[in-house]
């Protein structure tokens, strides 16, 4: 087909080119069009304006500089090595506490718990061997036990801390009757006080507690290995104290781990062993329980428990009154 020109020659009519570039309003760049093909697995660009075509498989990654890489920041796996601690020795103790033991250290709870655990299980019997981690402790000024010692039938016998570092026993002997063993004669604390009206107090206004001489240890550390020859001399032979027994302290950090490994508990090594004395001389300490609720006058501005309904002991929780200041 031709068209008729303005100068009367006849020119072939061509077919219009398609721009595919095209400006927009806002902008000087160039809005390219491209087609796009599917084939199975791949995607194929066709740029008509470079006239090749592209594969595409993945997404653009941005690529980092080694100098942008804190080496410093960078975990690496490691393998955690494994201590004493991480390795069981008997009950709630590890291979450090048998450490501890070999090395003079003073008697942590976890030992003293799973000694008493061996006993008990030894002398089903005897009652008591409560966990000493229920002793009360003083927060903000206030004595606070949220579950507490639970009161013991004789005989009976307990291992306590005294809120000090310290370790001692009690003692009841199927008359009823309580010994405080202590191998260093301290006087006793408000937290002992207190554990020890829980034990033995049920029922009664003051607390009588007998305390006999007994062998002080020679130096400041052995307190629990003390406590502990004195309630398993009590369980096996009913010693109530006196200094007719002395062990040979050297070696008795040796026999607690030797009895706790074999299960089973022996005599600790003595270098004395008398008679029973036929009156046991004994100082006496009272504690006064004016409290209805069973626990000790411990604090000065505590008078007595009325058991008034909505009133709480500040002692125990329970329900009572603290009247005023004495």
């Amino acid at each position: 087909m031709t068209t008729p020109s303005t100068n009367g020659s006849i020119k072939p009519n061509k077919t219009p080119k398609i721009s595919t570039e095209f400006s927009t309003p806002k902008s000087k760049k160039k809005l390219e069009l491209s087609v796009i093909e599917e084939d199975a697995g791949e995607t194929h660009i066709i740029d008509e304006k470079k006239n090749s075509t592209e594969i595409n498989k993945s997404l653009p990654v941005k690529k980092r500089k080694i100098d942008d890489i804190n080496l410093d920041e960078m975990e690496t796996p490691t393998k955690k090595t494994k201590t004493l601690s991480d390795l069981p020795w008997i009950g709630y103790c590890s291979q450090q506490h048998k450490q501890n033991i070999l090395n003079n250290k003073y008697l942590c709870s976890d030992i003293i718990i799973s000694t008493q655990n061996l006993l008990k299980f030894e002398f089903p019997e005897i009652n008591g061997f409560q966990e000493t981690t229920l002793a009360p402790v003083k927060l903000n000024g206030k004595w606070v036990s949220e579950t507490g010692f639970q009161s013991q039938e004789s005989p009976s016998v307990q291992i306590h801390h005294n809120g000090n570092a310290h370790w001692v026993l009690s003692l009841q002997t199927r008359d009823g009757n309580i010994y405080l063993l202590d191998s260093l004669s301290l006087n006793l604390t408000t937290s002992l006080e207190y554990q020890l009206t829980q034990i033995y107090g049920k029922d009664k206004k003051k607390l009588i507690i007998r305390i006999p001489d007994v062998q002080k240890q020679q130096n400041s550390i052995d307190c629990g290995l003390f406590a502990i020859a004195n309630a398993l001399e009590f369980c096996q032979t009913g010693f109530k104290g006196g200094t007719h027994i002395t062990y040979e302290q050297k070696y008795m950090r040796e026999h607690l781990i030797h009895c706790l490994e074999n299960g089973k508990f022996t005599h600790f090594p003595k270098n004395y062993f008398g008679k029973t004395p036929k009156n046991l001389k004994t100082k006496t300490h009272i504690i006064s329980i004016n409290c209805d609720c069973g626990k000790p006058d411990t604090i000065e501005d505590m008078v007595g428990c009325e058991g008034k309904p909505g009133v709480k002991c500040v002692m125990s929780g329970h329900i009572g009154l603290v009247k005023k200041k004495i």
